[in-house]
């Protein structure tokens, strides 16, 4: 890292909690080639930052622009870095009189002879609102606890919020859609086609099904059977749909214990739930897809939408979320569990070499993926053991073993030596086909519904030059939850361990109850 940065994280490193120090930023446009620097000083807090370019040569921005100036690319480049932050600082500019193209639009500016400072208070909106969307400006650097959804019943406002993602809803109807589409031309001459949907909420899938009805033949009958755990949004799309669809079923009903009923409901063609969570498998789809799974077995083409969700995580490096983190754990004790679940800014992603990491983004300085997260584990639906047509109802209770999973990874530094103190978790589901959905940030699929999962680290770790970090993550199951525990360690060249490895949550104090 930067002898600045390292200086400073020295420095303030060994400081209480309760104290808090931020630095302000000085470059000149030497340093802001230096992709690096900026790279280390993103992920901590700044108060100010100060772009000195005093040069009559040299100017910032991009000629020809009198009313409302812009800058050049690397300057609003600067500017978007820090901007988007939850705690934006104070930026300021000193320039040669020169190099200004309209020196009344500066109303902030204060002159010292020819050297002219300028204050940006209105410019943030503008580079926010032409480099980022709209949605992945909330509630950055906020943590949040994880969803218990069978321990506690959503509200109303979480619903609303889950579902104003409208291009989620978009890829459900195109996997549906093509779905749909191989079930009539692998048999031409069926009657009747049924589906299952587990998770209605408010009903925008239900809509999405019945938009895809349009697209089958008249004379094929569609039946289309809705299960919502939660009594009010149940309630809520029983009164608003049945009446308009009559091939429609809502029943309020949890996956997890209705056995019989399942069971009387029959096999399904299609199969679609939203039971995704930011790091895949955390809101418990593979347990509460079980039952469904088992009371279609008699139905070896049964396609289920999404067909297969792989998990991912990364490194990164953000003394800001860490802080807050041990300071949330102090007071409440949810924030004990794990994983979390944050809209990430100031992080530094130790996967992204800052030579080669900005490729293919708008920016320069953003430290997006440089090099793919790592793959932990898949769940393929339907899951093998459901296919067999001689399995039993009652051996529902032996299923859990089979939802474990263990992974262990690794990370090679080739760049200067890093710091470690967490890792982001992702998902990346295969609806239908080649419709993909993820929350892999700057992914083209990228979805605003799932912020990343967060695993802290209690210590930080230094990942030398030519060192590894090796990393092991367990998805555990017993009859009552579910609960992941993780590991790291990092090595010198040689392989030597230059830490303790240290499991975190191996006693399964932390679960999502099923």
């Amino acid at each position: 890292m930067p002898r600045s940065y390292q200086m400073w994280h020295e420095a303030v490193s060994g400081l209480p909690s309760q104290i808090v120090i931020k630095p302000a930023l000085i470059f000149s446009k030497a340093s802001l080639d230096l992709s690096a620097t900026l790279v280390d000083w993103y992920s901590s807090t700044v108060s100010h930052i100060f772009l000195d370019i005093t040069d009559e040569n040299e100017t910032p921005f991009l000629p020809g622009q009198r009313n409302l100036p812009a800058l050049q690319p690397v300057y609003e480049s600067l500017l978007a870095a820090f901007a988007v932050s939850s705690f934006p600082p104070v930026i300021a500019m000193r320039v040669h009189s020169d190099a200004l193209p309209n020196k009344s639009n500066y109303l902030s500016a204060q002159s010292d002879k020819n050297i002219i400072v300028l204050g940006f208070p209105s410019y943030y909106k503008r580079v926010l609102e032409r480099q980022f969307p709209k949605q992945k400006q909330t509630h950055l650097d906020v943590l949040q606890t994880p969803m218990q959804p069978h321990k506690q019943l959503l509200t109303s406002t979480m619903y609303k919020t889950m579902e104003t993602d409208q291009k989620k809803y978009n890829m459900y109807r195109a996997a549906i859609a093509s779905a749909l589409k191989t079930i009539t031309d692998r048999d031409p001459e069926i009657s009747c086609i049924s589906i299952l949907l587990i998770g209605a909420g408010y009903g925008h899938i239900i809509d999405e099904i019945m938009r895809c009805r349009s697209e089958v033949d008249d004379d094929i009958e569609f039946q289309v059977v809705a299960i919502e755990r939660n009594p009010v949004p149940a309630a809520a799309v029983k009164e608003g749909y049945e009446a308009d669809y009559s091939c429609l079923k809502v029943l309020n009903l949890d996956t997890l214990k209705a056995s019989v009923r399942l069971a009387e409901l029959g096999a399904f063609d299609i199969i679609v739930s939203e039971l995704i969570g930011s790091f895949g498998d955390n809101e418990l789809c593979p347990e509460c897809l079980s039952l469904p799974q088992l009371c279609s077995m008699k139905s070896p083409d049964t396609i289920m939408i999404p067909s297969n969700i792989t998990t991912f995580v990364e490194p990164i490096y953000s003394p800001l979320l860490h802080s807050e983190w041990t300071a949330a754990t102090r007071s409440r004790d949810e924030f004990k569990r794990l994983p979390l679940i944050v809209n990430p800014d100031k992080v530094r992603y130790f996967s992204a070499n800052p030579e080669h990491a900005q490729e293919g983004t708008k920016s320069v300085y953003f430290p997006w993926k440089g090099i793919k997260p790592r793959e932990l584990w898949s769940f393929g639906f339907p899951q093998g053991m459901f296919k067999d047509p001689e399995m039993p109802m009652d051996l529902i209770s032996s299923t859990t073993t089979m939802n474990q999973r263990f992974a262990e990874v690794q990370w090679g530094n080739e760049s200067s030596e890093s710091k470690i103190n967490g890792f982001m978790g992702y998902f990346e589901a295969v609806l239908y086909g080649d419709i993909v959905i993820n929350n892999l940030t700057g992914s083209e699929n990228c979805l605003s519904s799932w912020f990343p999962a967060f695993f802290p680290l209690g210590q930080a770790l230094t990942l030398p030059e030519n060192g590894t970090l090796h990393a092991t993550f367990s998805r555990n199951t017993d009859s009552t939850s579910v609960w992941y525990d993780f590991s790291a360690i990092t090595r010198d060249e040689s392989g030597s361990a230059l830490s303790e490895r240290v499991t975190y949550n191996v006693d399964g104090s932390h679960k999502i109850y099923l």
